[in-house]
């Protein structure tokens, strides 16, 4: 039969483990996703720049889309008055 061992670890040497691993894991994942090296902060404010421009102009095209809808419908109630009233 195997024998068991057992440890006892303090909160402290536990809370070490657990950061130590957790910054393990964090620059693993930016290595797999090219975040490691020197330029990652910039490029992570250049993405964050592209994504803030990306909802802006989405948010404007909303915006015009909207208008030219109320116009169209603003020039066919137009076109539809001045056909009625104008005879």
């Amino acid at each position: 039969m195997a024998e068991v061992t057992t440890y006892r670890l303090s909160k402290p040497e536990i809370e070490a483990m657990l950061q130590e691993a957790a910054q393990q894991g964090a620059r693993e994942a930016l290595t797999r996703i090219g975040l490691s090296d020197d330029n990652a902060p910039h490029d992570v404010r250049e993405l964050r720049q592209l994504i803030d421009g990306w909802r802006d102009i989405k948010s404007t095209a909303l915006k015009t889309i909207v208008r030219w809808c109320i116009l169209a419908i603003l020039g066919i109630l137009s076109v539809g008055a001045y056909v009625t009233l104008g005879k």
